[in-house]
């Protein structure tokens, strides 16, 4: 897993470490190169799916998370990681689970949630 991490500004935290991240991918068995983008703006989280292409030789997932207020940081952990993270990995299980010349699985595909500020 790579990890890339804006710099916040005081007032400002991310909803979710990288370990929940982690646990939860390889308790879904996802083994994809995974890529975290932590940004320092301000509404919502983004899940990609990487397809093969002429640039890229292999697939891989990268979620893109931005920032919330620290007041209400708490409240948007918990709502992240029961209800956006399990979608995540649901988004990501069911395009590997489908076969390599589906349509979907040979395209690049994205999610996006919206945070609680």
């Amino acid at each position: 897993m790579r990890v890339y991490e804006d710099k916040l500004r005081p007032g400002l935290s991310y909803p979710i470490k990288t370990g929940a991240v982690e646990k939860a991918l390889l308790e879904a068995g996802i083994t994809l190169e995974c890529y975290v983008h932590y940004h320092a703006s301000l509404g919502d989280i983004t899940a990609y799916f990487w397809a093969l292409d002429r640039y890229r030789a292999f697939e891989s997932v990268s979620i893109s998370v931005s920032a919330v207020t620290s007041e209400n940081v708490v409240s948007a952990r918990v709502y992240v990681q029961e209800n956006i993270l399990p979608e995540i990995i649901a988004f990501f299980a069911g395009i590997i689970a489908l076969p390599s010349n589906s349509t979907i699985r040979r395209e690049n595909q994205d999610f996006r949630w919206s945070l609680p500020l």
